[in-house]
């Protein structure tokens, strides 16, 4: 059940390991914590393919007095994978695998949650390029969204 922050990381994690050819999932948190936990993932973890990052930087409460409180949480999902230097070739290809996945992965989460009523998603239009920020050889796509999901257990426990 997707209720709380490690059952919507579940659930996002989940609809990533059903992709075959993504190569990994990883929840990076925000701010300097993302830079740093990309940066060491690329330079101690990293296998050839393309990996999702799921940073996690804000989340609202909307409690606007119904029988249904949410919490809405800001994500940036990344796609990213390396290339060699200065090969264009390679750099096209990995822009390119980068977004078909980023594009299929958010797909997948727009059907599961019109599926399930479990969660919301909005994914924003913008696509931002990801390169260099990390890694010198580290190339992908990054797109924001928000997921929103219901908490009216929690918020109305009196525990």
């Amino acid at each position: 059940m997707t209720q709380d922050f490690t059952g919507m990381l579940a659930m996002l994690k989940q609809q990533a390991t059903l992709m075959t050819d993504l190569q990994d999932f990883v929840h990076v948190g925000s701010g300097e914590t993302l830079i740093h936990r990309i940066h060491k993932y690329f330079e101690a973890n990293f296998q050839q393919g393309v990996s999702i990052f799921v940073d996690t930087s804000e989340a609202f409460l909307d409690d606007d007095d119904s029988d249904n409180v949410r919490v809405i949480f800001e994500l940036g999902i990344t796609s990213l994978t390396k290339a060699k230097l200065h090969d264009a070739l390679a750099i096209d290809t990995a822009w390119n695998d980068t977004m078909s996945l980023l594009v299929r992965y958010l797909g997948r989460l727009k059907r599961e949650s019109q599926e399930e009523d479990e969660f919301e998603i909005m994914v924003h239009n913008k696509f931002a390029q990801v390169g260099k920020i990390v890694n010198t050889d580290v190339y992908g796509w990054r797109a924001d969204a928000k997921i929103t999901i219901s908490v009216n257990e929690t918020y109305r426990s009196n525990t």
